[in-house]
């Protein structure tokens, strides 16, 4: 006989190895990585030579681009009707959180969403709905702009990354289409008898959906938010460019653009902490 709830403890069971074998992994890769630059002179030497001015100026560039972030909190802030924060408590908010995440992952969102919450009465779910719109945004923006520059280079590419472009054109359709897609599910699935906690999940997942679907409705919401998000982009690039720059290393505009997206792709494809 199967005991009452033993799915749910092997599910305990199984989920309770998930984040210690993440930081195992993580730790690994990290001792790994120390080792290579402790032991290869030649990575030591061109950080010696890194100009001193390079410093204030990457600073700069990261303080700008905290600004713009929390400038697209504000944007999406206000369409959330939470229209009570200035720009300047969304800064303050987004920096905090952003310190959390160095030291716990997603401490910075949990920060934020118990800020939100106890000083401005932005109701849990509200911030959920939120932070999914901010993933998609970038998401899909990070998507397209990946797909156009290999489109763009596909002639000057090797013929197997046809495939690659095709895959990627694919998950162009499919992210763009989620709110879309999601709507509809949930709304038919509201209409079918369900458990109390169930049908409560689906509400839920109703309301976030129809949270993106009025968003990408917006001509000006999207208009403003896809300009920020590129800015964003450009600055994270500016700020590779410097580095590499500084290391000696020559990268062209396609190499950095490339970089740049996979990066903030990584950021919601996690297998280790923080994806180290």
């Amino acid at each position: 006989m199967t005991e009452p709830g033993g799915c749910a403890k092997n599910k305990g069971y199984t989920g309770q190895w998930v984040q210690p074998l993440r930081w195992a992994l993580a730790s690994l890769l990290l001792v790994y990585a120390l080792y290579i630059v402790i032991g290869d002179n030649q990575t030591i030497q061109a950080v010696r030579q890194i100009p001193l001015w390079l410093a204030p100026l990457l600073i700069f560039v990261v303080i700008s681009y905290e600004a713009m972030a929390s400038i697209r909190l504000f944007i999406i802030g206000r369409l959330a009707n939470v229209k009570n924060i200035t720009p300047f408590q969304w800064y303050r908010l987004h920096l905090v959180g952003q310190l959390g995440n160095l030291l716990l992952p997603q401490a910075g969102n949990i920060y934020r969403a118990l800020t939100l919450k106890r000083s401005h009465a932005v109701p849990y779910s509200r911030f959920l709905e939120m932070t999914i719109l901010k993933i998609w945004i970038e998401l899909t923006l990070a998507l397209c702009i990946i797909f156009l520059i290999f489109s763009i280079y596909q002639k000057s590419l090797p013929n197997d990354y046809k495939l690659v472009i095709g895959i990627l054109g694919l998950l162009v359709v499919i992210v763009v289409s989620l709110p879309f897609i999601s709507k509809t599910t949930s709304s038919a699935l509201l209409n079918i008898p369900l458990q109390r906690h169930v049908k409560s999940f689906w509400i839920r997942a109703y309301s976030s959906s129809e949270f993106l679907t009025i968003a990408v409705t917006k001509k000006s919401f999207l208009l403003h938010i896809s300009i920020v998000t590129t800015a964003m982009l450009a600055l994270s690039a500016f700020a590779q460019f410097l580095g590499f720059s500084a290391l000696g290393v020559e990268t062209s505009a396609r190499e950095l653009s490339i970089l740049v997206i996979l990066l903030r792709i990584s950021n919601y494809v996690i297998l280790t902490p923080g994806n180290l």
